[in-house]
């Protein structure tokens, strides 16, 4: 029989999992603050580094489509638990591989990174849709913003190091143990489970009969499933295309290398502020206006930034498309769990759209961009987002039901 968590469960079950995004975040960002390194000491060209760079995401993307079967046998919990285990002791083997300029190891010990980096952010989408159903609340936005937050913490960090001459495979065993303590104590705190969304037990307090393989398979041709996926991608691709290529843009266009730093923190910081203190916003306003309203604003962002020589408002561009680029993907995410029945498989397919948009950032991008300047490349994602702009009536909710209350 399945439970209506009390109110302390759900703070409790929320406060765990803000700890297990911004570890995410930390991790994350620690890998990308060191790629110059990664790419001097392994002797790679920026092309070659593109493709070495897309082994995570690859090693994610087979996690999510390979691994849904794990979380539905075990549990969230202790998957989560057993990944950021994994992801910790191939970051450091990763970091190992590295100092020792071994490309072939490096490329092993960064795919394994990758499938459980990739494992331990299925599962924490998973938790927090469910957390996010069992409250009156928003929960969705500020959690996502706990990984924002753990990027920054990660840079910071990283810059740190960086400045006080820490060796690369010292600052990677660091961040490993930080993510197996933190992350392994952080999953006591989630509610035990054994199966995902069954009638035993699925967290919210409502019934959730299994879904059959057949429902699984056949959310992969649902047209509202997979439109919303496609308007997560939009916003996956702006984002990460900020993230790589953002600061290479602005100094290309004749900044500094500080002015460049400077541009990417407005984004950063926007994109936490967006999320942390979006669930405020995303209560009041309908998801499709809301998603429309980002697009616009994230769209406006870009094309500042793409006119840095012509309008010298390049912080304000940067700021903007942060922030409209915060809370695309915790509203598509949200409107993909309605139904507790579907929402992992649907999560998934989710998962599957944002990995691909991840994998292409860094080759695809930057093939547009040798070919037809970095300005073409970034010019995409504001393509993509106004597309997702218009079609953004599909995140309409399936049908009005009460939240439980906490």
């Amino acid at each position: 029989m399945s439970f209506a968590p009390s109110h302390l469960s759900v703070r409790r079950w929320f406060a765990s999992l803000v700890v297990t995004f911004a570890l995410n975040g930390i991790f994350f960002a620690t890998w990308v603050s060191r790629t110059p390194e990664t790419e001097d000491r392994l002797g790679l060209t920026t092309a070659s580094y593109g493709l070495f760079a897309t082994v995570l995401g690859f090693g994610a993307l087979l996690s999510v489509i390979f691994g849904s079967r794990l979380l539905v046998r075990f549990g969230s919990r202790r998957i989560l638990a057993v990944a950021f285990i994994g992801m910790s002791i191939f970051f450091a083997l990763t970091g190992a591989a590295i100092s020792a300029g071994n490309l072939p190891f490096a490329v092993f010990s960064n795919l394994g990174m990758g499938i459980f980096f990739g494992m331990s952010n299925f599962a924490n989408n998973i938790e927090a849709t469910d957390v996010d159903r069992a409250s009156r609340r928003s929960l969705l936005p500020p959690l996502h913003g706990a990984y924002s937050a753990g990027l920054l913490i990660g840079s910071a960090l990283g810059a740190l190091a960086i400045s006080g001459s820490v060796p690369l495979w010292l600052d990677f065993d660091g961040i490993a143990v930080i993510t197996a303590v933190g992350g392994v104590i952080a999953t006591r705190f989630l509610p035990k489970d054994g199966n995902l969304h069954t009638p035993a037990h699925d967290h919210t307090g409502a019934f959730a009969p299994v879904a059959t393989a057949a429902q699984r398979r056949a959310v992969w041709r649902e047209p509202r499933t997979l439109g919303l996926s496609g308007i997560a991608l939009a916003f996956v691709l702006a984002e990460y295309a900020a993230a790589t290529w953002l600061p290479i843009f602005l100094v290309s266009g004749g900044m500094t290398p500080e002015e460049g730093a400077i541009g990417f923190t407005c984004f950063a910081v926007a994109m936490a502020a967006g999320r942390l203190f979006g669930g405020f916003v995303v209560e009041r306003v309908s998801r499709p206006v809301l998603l429309t309203w980002l697009s616009i604003v994230c769209i406006l962002g870009i094309v500042l930034v793409m006119m840095m020589s012509v309008l010298p408002l390049v912080f304000l561009g940067a700021t903007l498309w942060g922030l409209g680029a915060s809370l695309g993907y915790p509203l598509v995410s949200s409107a993909l769990a309605e139904d507790p029945l579907l929402s992992p498989a649907r999560t998934r397919v989710l998962l599957v759209f944002m990995n691909t948009a991840i994998l292409s950032v860094g080759p695809a991008l930057g093939a547009v961009g040798q070919a037809g300047g970095l300005i073409t490349a970034i010019a995409i994602p504001a393509l993509l987002l106004l597309g997702a702009g218009s079609a953004s009536r599909i995140a309409r909710p399936l049908s009005p039901h009460p939240r439980p209350g906490t």
